[in-house]
């Protein structure tokens, strides 16, 4: 073993950073079948050189603009707001990517 690197299994990490494993492992696989959802690229967890377990994901990267920056742009230019059905088309597909994750409990 690497003496720069800590045991990882020295120590069983807390149960709350168990729970933070499981969730980033249930986001994974989410993420290869919803469309709607960043990528999850990995997944793992590491300790600090303290022996602290940080669980960790590792997501694609998006270019884009924010909701908040999209409405930004839009009072800015003069551009009417988003009618109400526009805007629950642009989060429908949020909400049933989330839809899906709660049904996974």
């Amino acid at each position: 073993m690497n003496p720069a690197q800590p045991d990882l299994n020295a120590a069983r990490p807390a149960p709350c950073l168990e729970r933070a494993r499981e969730e980033t492992l249930a986001y994974s696989q989410t993420s290869r079948n919803e469309p709607h959802f960043v990528r999850s690229i990995g997944t793992g967890m590491t300790a600090t050189g303290s022996g602290t377990h940080v669980p960790y994901s590792v997501l694609e990267w998006l270019e884009g603009r924010t909701l908040a920056a999209d409405c930004k742009q839009r009072k800015e230019s003069g551009t009417k707001p988003r009618t109400l059905a526009e805007t629950a088309e642009l989060l429908a597909p949020t909400a049933r990517a989330l839809a899906s994750v709660h049904a996974q409990n």
